[in-house]
């Protein structure tokens, strides 16, 4: 009886050619700086993000990439799910940088700089997914700020999640906004 009604139910969806329901996207933006050097904190300016030919790569082409004059610091924003990634193209190296959101609006800031060094990144784990969310939840911030005066080598990203953004194919250059 079981296999019957199991055959009507994809009966009915094949005949009504609807499919089931898929989560939906939403926005998220992550706040960071750049630099050089990896010892240094002196982060990069606009104009050398352009001297330089620095680049940004997303997935999505309605992604932004803009200079936050509030905050100090570049931010992307992006559609996805719960974490997020971009890739930033610097001399001959790309660096991928995974990040966590949610979908109430909060940002994250990642307040030590990334250095263009040819490392990725992956600042989005299940804990600090959580402590994201139980910051809204608190109504504390509108910002998550992650990596205050840190070590940034604990977020250096591992061999299998670079081989599986790689999938992803980053194929849309985002231009920065002025």
């Amino acid at each position: 009886m079981e296999k019957v009604i199991t055959y009507i139910f994809f009966a009915i969806v094949l005949i009504s050619q609807k499919s089931f329901a898929q989560p939906s996207t939403f926005r998220g933006t992550l706040f960071f700086n750049l630099n050089d050097n990896e010892d240094s904190y002196k982060p990069i300016n606009i104009d050398e993000i352009e001297n330089k030919n620095i680049r940004f790569l997303s997935y999505d082409k309605e992604s932004i990439i803009k200079y936050d004059t509030i905050q100090k610091a570049f931010s992307f924003t992006t559609n996805g799910f719960v974490n997020k990634q971009f890739a930033i193209v610097y001399e001959k190296d790309t660096i991928y940088v995974d990040y966590p959101s949610i979908d109430f609006g909060n940002s994250v800031f990642i307040k030590t700089p990334i250095p263009l060094k040819g490392k990725s990144y992956s600042f989005y784990s299940k804990k600090i997914y959580d402590a994201i969310h139980s910051n809204y939840r608190g109504k504390v911030s509108t910002i998550f700020y992650l990596c205050d005066g840190c070590q940034i080598r604990q977020y250096e990203m591992t061999d299998e999640t670079k081989k599986q953004l790689k999938k992803y194919r980053l194929l849309h250059t985002i231009n920065l906004e002025r």
